[in-house]
């Protein structure tokens, strides 16, 4: 019986959530949405207009049919050659309705300066957006502390892009005369070789 009541409630927060996610959607974010879909159990994704992320997140976060309390990861994936080259992934938890999880998506361009720093709404948005900013050259507005996180303060360069050298534009080594390590211009030995294989393999 307490298995089943607990199904129920939470089939109901399920239902509640979607239509009062859609009716906030049509009335105050102007249709912002693009697409909210189910992904499995209580997973919910939604795709997302850039402008309307910060708002729909403090919202989220405060609203007591929400309380999406907690920022768990922000990931970043590169489309190159398309208009909105970025893709941002927000994944939400909420604790108190049992394990609630939302997925935001989120399009932006190379050079977005509508791209705000969500840190003033979940603390744990720092560490995330600092290595976006990393990797990815993105640049989040009002991050007070964005700066690199795990390459060096001079590196040039986002490795994670796709047009990014494999070998990239500098190389680190200790020199044995000087005794001390040492950044360098990479020369290769070698240039790459490209391959050409038929098509019928």
């Amino acid at each position: 019986m307490l298995i089943r009541t607990h199904k129920f409630y939470l089939l109901k927060l399920l239902i509640g959530f979607r239509i009062g996610f859609l009716s906030i959607v049509n009335n105050v974010f102007n249709m912002s949405c693009l697409k909210v879909s189910i992904l499995n159990g209580f997973n919910i994704q939604i795709e997302l207009n850039l402008k309307y992320l910060y708002s729909l997140l403090l919202f989220l976060k405060k609203h007591s049919l929400y309380l999406l309390d907690m920022l768990t990861d922000i990931t970043c994936c590169e489309f190159l050659g398309f208009k909105f080259r970025f893709l941002l992934i927000y994944t939400l938890l909420s604790v108190k309705h049992g394990g609630l999880r939302l997925i935001l998506k989120i399009k932006t361009l190379e050079q977005s300066f509508s791209l705000l720093s969500v840190t003033s709404i979940y603390n744990s948005a720092n560490w995330s957006e600092r290595e976006i900013f990393d990797f990815f050259g993105l640049f989040f507005l009002y991050n007070k502390d964005l700066r690199r996180i795990l390459l060096d303060y001079g590196f040039s360069g986002y490795p994670l892009r796709k047009d990014f050298p494999l070998s990239g534009f500098i190389e680190v080594y200790y020199d044995d005369t000087i005794k001390k390590i040492t950044y360098d211009n990479v020369n290769l030995t070698q240039e790459y070789r490209i391959f050409f294989f038929p098509k019928n393999t």
